[in-house]
């Protein structure tokens, strides 16, 4: 309830964000407004640097995409839900296979030797969003086992539920991002996870389950097609444009397929290595309700799909989120806590281990993986060619296995002093983890892979995270004018921390896990500290809702960076003009609705380098 002095006859005109604009003439009666929500695009909130505005009145570069274009698509990282929805953002898989990681370039490569991954914001949280962080180090990629894994690593974002997720929006431009400065340059992702519904306590329960299956796969020779087209080569023999036929005489050497293997023996290769039927499995439980002093949302997931590749490699995650909302009843003081924990584990799909898939692909269909007696066929004694057929069945005594934890815990509580003016802090701690093994045991070598010994790898990774930023905004109406203020700082400490370990040849495959019996063992550690702290401000000017200029400062201060180029100013200044509220324009409505002129300038720094490379 408020008062407006105003004279009997004038126009009130009440708006919102992401509401429709209600305009009431002031009569006698006491007037009770409703505001209905917008579906108008242009009033849609949009989330920027440590606030929110629309499309009507941004003056940088924002692209958001909602929660209903993320549940229509069925994807296991939530970057994927980006793919060919927001103009100048590339997404792409490093590598085949469920659970790989995913590159993420805003508006293409924006350095040379530098790192391109944008900063990736969850509610307030700063994730980790370089895959190789968690699982690449040197142990991950000795040349004995193969690209067992995903060479890139994985990403953390994968132990995130699609469905969970409210908004995403992507700052692309300098005024958009330069409120981050030394962290904008790539970009940046803010993602916005759903709140509480108000009401009685609502349960809602979804499940669903699927199968996938590869397509276009290369359609393969039957055995006897094969048989026929191997007979015909070898009675045509020779033959060039200028010769005549000259028939090569088939022996168990260069013809073991047609001479010593069974002729009606069937394997499509194709199929069995790439083209697996894979089920996929998904069910989420949410919880949610209160009043608008006090309400809380609670959710969990399990998910898990496999992969069409052979061995049925997966990835399975598992869920738990909670937030709790309260304001007080005079709606000055508001605290927000939530938590998410998450785990995923991953079997990595073999998709080039020793060069498996390109050898075995091309195996004659009549080789068949197994003798009579039920051992491996390595067609030892039966014209074997080295590199002409491969047994991949080895493969699958391999053990490649990735679980990675996941922690956000996020705090805010503000208070408004006076009207307009309000003091918030946040609080938020992350924690990522994983935990890598890749053992090849003696079951694993043959005379295909007889150089390679029996090993195993261990690496684990841990990544954590402490940001507090207090703020101060303000907000003034002065005439047909409104300004917007925001002061604020950040204190940001990370820390990392990695162990490798490589058992080499122990004598047997019982030791494969025993540290101490490798022959030889051997192991590499390090641990990183990141200090982060700065200032930083912004002010927005909106006359008349025409006329928007928008002015952003930071100052950061990171120990990556030497003691001479430690600290770095950061600014941008954006205006916009929406031409279509202009009185000449207005009789042009009916033709154009909306248009709007902005431009931006400002500058942006990339601290995405390795850590104690100025010592270098």
């Amino acid at each position: 309830n408020f008062i407006v002095n105003a004279a009997k006859g004038s126009t009130l005109i009440f708006s919102f964000v992401g509401y429709q604009k209600v305009e009431i003439v002031v009569g006698e009666e006491l007037i009770r407004v409703i505001l209905k929500g917008s579906s108008n695009l242009l009033d849609e909130v949009q989330v920027v640097g440590y606030g929110t505005t629309t499309r009507r009145n941004n003056t940088g570069s924002v692209s958001s995409v909602k929660s209903k274009q993320i549940e229509s698509r069925p994807v296991t990282n939530i970057m994927q839900a980006l793919q060919g929805q927001v103009p100048g953002v590339s997404i792409t898989n490093f590598s085949p296979g469920v659970g790989s990681p995913v590159q993420v370039l805003i508006r293409g490569v924006n350095s040379i030797t530098s790192g391109t991954n944008p900063l990736i914001i969850v509610d307030g949280v700063i994730i980790n969003s370089t895959p190789g962080d968690l699982i690449a180090s040197t142990e991950t990629k000795n040349s004995g086992s193969g690209a067992n894994t995903y060479q890139q690593g994985n990403n953390v974002l994968n132990s995130i539920n699609p469905n969970d997720i409210e908004s995403i929006d992507i700052l692309k431009d300098a005024d958009a991002t330069a409120i981050y400065g030394s962290r904008g340059t790539n970009g940046v992702v803010l993602i916005t996870t759903k709140k509480a519904s108000l009401g009685k306590t609502k349960v809602t329960v979804s499940a669903s389950t699927g199968m996938q299956s590869p397509t276009g796969l290369t359609k393969r020779l039957n055995t006897p097609e094969y048989l026929k087209l191997r007979q015909d080569a070898f009675a045509t023999g020779n033959m060039t444009a200028t010769s005549v036929i000259n028939p090569i005489t088939p022996t168990t050497q260069n013809a073991p397929d047609l001479l010593l293997w069974s002729q009606t023996a069937f394997t499509d290769y194709t199929k069995f290595e790439v083209g697996n039927p894979a089920p996929t499995y998904n069910i989420d439980v949410k919880i949610t309700g209160g009043t608008k002093h006090f309400n809380f949302i609670s959710s969990g997931s399990y998910f898990k799909i496999y992969d069409s590749y052979m061995f049925k490699p997966y990835q399975e995650r598992i869920l738990g989120r909670l937030q709790i909302n309260h304001m007080s009843e005079n709606e000055k003081f508001k605290m927000s806590l939530s938590a998410v924990l998450g785990t995923e584990r991953q079997k990595f799909t073999n998709t080039n281990m020793f060069n498996v898939l390109a050898q075995s692909m091309v195996n004659a269909p009549n080789f068949e993986m197994y003798n009579p007696d039920g051992t491996l066929n390595f067609a030892s004694g039966k014209g074997y060619i080295t590199g002409q057929y491969y047994n991949p069945m080895p493969m699958k005594n391999i053990d490649s296995y990735s679980n990675t934890g996941n922690i956000i815990l996020n705090g805010e509580i503000s208070y408004e002093f006076i009207k307009g003016l309000v003091a918030k802090i946040i609080v938020n701690y992350g924690i990522q983890s994983n935990r890598y093994r890749n053992i090849f045991p003696s079951t694993a070598t043959s005379v295909q892979t007889s150089s390679v010994l029996p090993n195993a790898q261990f690496t684990t990774n841990f990544y954590s995270s402490l940001n507090i930023e207090p703020m101060l905004s303000y907000t003034k109406q002065i005439s047909k004018g409104t300004i917007t203020a925001l002061a604020g700082a950040t204190f940001l400490n990370k820390e990392q921390e990695r162990t490798g370990i490589t058992v080499n040849n122990p004598g047997s495959d019982d030791l494969l896990y025993s540290y101490s019996s490798g022959n030889p063992t051997t192991a590499s550690s390090n641990r990183l500290y990141t200090r982060f702290s700065s200032v930083f401000g912004r002010v927005n000017f909106n006359w008349d809702r025409k006329y928007i200029a928008n002015l952003t400062f930071r100052r950061d201060g990171s120990s990556k960076f030497g003691t001479n180029n430690r600290f770095a100013n950061f600014s941008s200044a954006g205006i916009a003009w929406i031409i279509t509220e202009e009185p000449f324009l207005k009789a042009l409505k009916s033709v154009l609705n909306y248009g709007k002129l902005r431009g931006s300038f400002g500058t942006t720094g990339n601290d995405n380098i390795a850590d104690y490379i100025y010592l270098s």
